[in-house]
């Protein structure tokens, strides 16, 4: 009894990655050639980045948008990189010629452009090939806005993570995956790094305690909690959760 009502009461809490589809899909890597090349091009737009002069203690203050873009375009990338018990790397190459947008090319491009929606800070558009589990093609598109370097940063993590084969979690709003973020950092939490792992499992740390994941994961088939029905779910197992406690203390 003491078990099941523990369990009752810690699940609603327990928040997980979602996948792009019902059958997970992700890049066509292995940990021997665990490197995606992602394509940007010098000649082409840079979004206008504001404060500059709070990104790593303004180090890069006085470089030009054309300058710093690419340096941002690694950083998110390294957020995707530097995740114990992934095998993921990306890259990034410098073109010297414009690109752009083509879903069909397998190649990875990042492009500036201006977007349909206003309210659109960027998209991707990660394309399975003859196989629903490989995306071989993901382009990601940046509106051609004005942003500050912290919200370029955050912006261009998600939209990476979508290339990784990840999806909008709905119970975990701190993910960096997560629909409706409140713009408090582009670093990745725990569930971010739980899907990569799982996607992209680096074979050299699978006998290791999995340092990066506790209490995380994903629970095929689940259904996830919206957030009112996962309070309401919460308060009717208080009751539960202390009586069980006081009745242990007496």
């Amino acid at each position: 009894m003491k078990v099941l009502a523990a369990s009752l009461f810690i699940t609603p809490f327990l928040t997980s990655f979602v996948l792009l589809g019902k059958v997970p899909a992700s890049l066509v890597v292995t940990p021997e050639l665990p490197t995606s090349t992602f394509h940007w091009s010098s000649a082409g737009k840079n979004p206008t980045l504001t404060e500059k002069e709070k990104y790593k203690g303004g180090i890069y203050a006085g470089y030009s948008d054309a300058e710093l873009t690419p340096l941002l375009l690694q950083e998110a990338m390294d957020q995707w990189n530097n995740v114990r018990g992934s095998f993921l790397k990306f890259e990034l190459k410098t073109e010297t010629t414009e690109i752009g947008l083509n879903k069909s090319d397998n190649t990875n491009n990042i492009i500036v452009e201006k977007v349909p929606s206003a309210s659109t800070a960027a998209y991707a558009s990660p394309e399975k090939g003859d196989s629903s589990a490989n995306i071989t093609d993901c382009d990601v598109v940046i509106n051609d806005t004005k942003v500050t370097v912290k919200s370029f940063l955050e912006t261009v993590t998600h939209e990476l993570g979508h290339c990784v084969g990840l999806g909008h979690p709905h119970t975990n709003y701190g993910a960096i995956m997560s629909y409706s973020r409140g713009g408090s950092s582009y670093r990745l939490s725990a569930d971010d790094k739980a899907g990569v792992i799982y996607l992209y499992p680096d074979p050299n740390y699978v006998s290791e305690p999995p340092t990066e994941l506790i209490g995380c994961g994903v629970i095929h088939g689940a259904k996830q909690f919206e957030s009112a029905g996962l309070w309401l779910y919460a308060a009717l197992c208080l009751p539960v959760f202390f009586g069980l406690y006081r009745r242990k203390s007496r």
